[in-house]
């Protein structure tokens, strides 16, 4: 619809965050958890809907609902794949303005938490995880604090 301005009410970038279909829980649901493996064991396969989104990615540029509903949906998809084409669509949305990002994503911290050990050492995915997490903590979002010391205390024990 259009305002007596003469601009749009519609905004593309939040847009975007719809046209990526990812599961959804009802609120009534009795076992949300079995609900959501069940739901993402048999989602939308991205040989399917790579080459839409990454037609989308630059009207999803700067908006966090856009974010949000790209790693809801990246999380459906086998970490090999979350990690690759997942970290550059990331990348992308937020084209290195963390601060406006920084504590308006309810999913990015828990997703890139998760991923962490899917990632391998010494490759450009790993750079790429490394420089999203290091932006966030830098622009003061506290839940990315934590996976950079994690990244800089190294594995565990129990992770060799």
């Amino acid at each position: 619809s259009r305002t007596g301005t003469g601009k749009s009410d519609f905004r593309r970038s939040d847009a975007f965050g719809a046209l990526v279909l990812h599961p959804q829980l009802q609120i009534t649901d009795k076992d949300p958890d079995a609900t959501l493996t069940e739901a993402c064991a048999n989602w939308i396969a991205l040989e399917i809907v790579r080459s839409q989104v990454e037609e989308w990615l630059p009207l999803a540029t700067g908006s966090v609902e856009a974010l949000d509903s790209i790693v809801s949906y990246l999380r459906t998809l086998p970490p090999e794949q979350q990690i690759d084409p997942g970290l550059s669509w990331i990348e992308s949305i937020i084209e290195g303005n963390f601060d406006h990002f920084s504590r308006r994503t309810w999913y990015l911290a828990t997703w890139l938490s998760e991923l962490r050990g899917a990632v391998p050492s010494s490759s450009e995915s790993l750079r790429q995880f490394r420089n999203i997490v290091d932006g966030f903590a830098n622009a003061g979002d506290d839940s990315f604090v934590a996976i950079q010391r994690g990244e800089e205390e190294g594995p565990s024990l129990s992770e060799v």
